[in-house]
């Protein structure tokens, strides 16, 4: 028991440090490092100031990813994102989930991936499970449920369904900006 205690104090002690103070500070470069020492794996990619985040270890940022203010990045359950992705401010992407049914309302994880080049819409969900093909975009307020979505195709709505096809001739790159104190 009392093991069980030292880890939760500990994961407690790391959540409120990461979530409190250092997605305060505003200097990305500080704000980077810690993530990568509580586990995270970061590219040249940007995380800007006040995004909450839970399951370090199991968090992996590519390049050219820029995750705006107001964000909730959950790894609990393995999330993957892919190069030059847009997470749109107030966005939430979470891996872990309560089983409604379940008789003990158990905790149950499933990994989110989301491929290169997808546009995640201002306070747009995604899910646990949920495979977002490249050059995807979840629309602003749209929630995507665990399942596969497309490459190159916008979803919209709650839960989030095809609106419209995108070019695939895609050939950005996200990494020119460096913002140094957000």
């Amino acid at each position: 028991m009392r093991g069980i205690q030292i880890s939760e104090l500990k994961y407690g002690l790391k959540y409120f440090w990461l979530n409190k103070i250092v997605n305060h500070v505003p200097c990305w470069k500080f704000r980077k490092k810690m993530y990568q020492l509580a586990g995270m794996k970061i590219g040249s990619s940007h995380i800007l100031m006040n995004v909450i985040v839970d399951g370090w270890r199991g968090i992996e940022v590519g390049d050219g990813v820029c995750i705006n203010e107001f964000c909730y990045i959950d790894g609990r359950g393995g999330l993957k994102i892919g190069d030059d992705v847009s997470v749109s401010t107030y966005c939430k992407i979470v891996s872990g989930e309560h089983d409604l049914n379940g008789s003990n309302f158990e905790f149950s994880v499933k990994p989110v991936v989301i491929q290169p080049r997808v546009w995640l819409g201002i306070g747009c969900i995604v899910l646990p499970g949920a495979r977002l093909g490249e050059g995807c975009v979840i629309a602003a307020g749209a929630v995507a449920v665990g399942k596969e979505y497309n490459s190159f195709t916008v979803y919209g709505g709650v839960p989030a369904i095809r609106i419209a096809v995108r070019k695939n001739n895609l050939d950005y790159q996200l990494d020119g900006w460096t913002p140094y104190f957000r």
